[in-house]
């Protein structure tokens, strides 16, 4: 969770610096992408706590509702503890330009359906910061640090998540 939260301050701190920076991602813009994790996942059941890692691959899809600010959806599949589970929700997502090639991102899922092969449905909610290394004009690169709360997911009570990704997008 500190890690998170360090990730989080340094990208506010980066758009204090990059106020004047020329957008590179613009109004009515779209951003099609996908990704993968893994990590590792420890929660609370009514048995004693238990842990276990998780890997993912998601797809993502945003419009720009003005410079730099992004919304869309997210798709994701799961293997997890013998688990197989998709995962749908919104994202908004706000880019911070440090130049022309690097740009910091903050994004968050508020609320994501969760289904489980074996397990009832559960909701998530999930925060993430990030960087992404542009290669060219359309098409960049980078990692991200995410944090997940799921509720009532199941026999659990709560679960937290600690997620390294590894994003790749597409700008059109």
């Amino acid at each position: 969770m500190k890690a998170f939260l360090l990730a989080a301050l340094f990208c506010f701190a980066l758009s204090a610096t990059a106020a004047f920076a020329a957008p590179k991602i613009n109004k009515h813009d779209w951003e099609v992408g996908g990704g993968f994790n893994f990590s590792h996942l420890s929660r609370e059941e009514n048995l004693p706590s238990k842990a276990q890692n998780n890997f993912s691959l998601r797809g993502i899809g945003q419009y720009f509702l003005a410079d730099e600010l992004s919304a869309g959806a997210e798709i994701s599949v799961n293997a997890s503890g013998g688990n197989t589970y998709v995962q749908a929700g919104p994202i908004i997502t706000k880019y911070i330009f440090v130049d022309d090639k690097l740009a910091p991102y903050l994004s968050m899922l508020p609320i994501v359906v969760k289904t489980a092969s074996n397990v009832p449905a559960g909701y998530r909610s999930t925060v993430r910061a990030g960087a992404k290394y542009f290669l060219n004009d359309s098409v960049a690169v980078g990692p991200a640090l995410e944090y997940s709360h799921d509720w009532e997911s199941g026999p659990y009570r709560s679960q937290e998540n600690f997620s390294f990704l590894g994003l790749f997008s597409i700008h059109l």
